[in-house]
């Protein structure tokens, strides 16, 4: 049985305007903004879509409250994920030491945990072109709305 590979499509929102890129049979449909079905754009639109526009000539897109209200939301996820992680490690960094130098540690449960070292071979990462996102505070010649 062989399975065709899905290809993206374009889909935006009547609704709110929103546009994302997806794969067919990845979600319900429904936006995340709750009012609208998310609907297939016209090749023309995707096509559009899909050209990268990053090269500054674009003006800045004023965002809503709700776009502040992700990204704070976001930011804050950001810093709990990063906590979480830290005591993650220090959970972990204190198992290990009581395994110690052998190569793993029984629980009580029956469950083992090994201690493996893994050397991973040099190689070389080709050049590759991504998105970041960061945030800047205001500027004071921008006025606060």
């Amino acid at each position: 049985m062989s399975r065709k590979r899905l290809i993206p499509i374009w889909v935006g929102c009547p609704a709110c305007g929103r546009v994302a890129k997806t794969t067919p049979g990845d979600d319900d449909g429904l936006c995340i903004c709750g009012s609208g079905w998310l609907v297939q754009l016209p090749d023309q639109q995707a096509k559009e879509l899909n050209k990268p526009k990053l090269d500054g000539s674009l003006p800045l897109t004023e965002l809503s409250a709700d776009m502040a209200r992700l990204w704070d939301q976001s930011e804050r996820l950001g810093k709990e994920i990063a906590r979480l992680k830290r005591i993650r490690d220090a959970c972990k960094g204190r198992v290990l030491g009581a395994i110690g130098d052998a190569k793993s540690g029984g629980l009580p449960d029956g469950r083992v945990i090994q201690r493996v070292l893994v050397t991973r071979k040099a190689h070389t990462v080709p050049e590759s072109t991504y998105v970041t996102v960061r945030v800047r505070k205001p500027s004071p010649n921008r006025a606060k709305k």
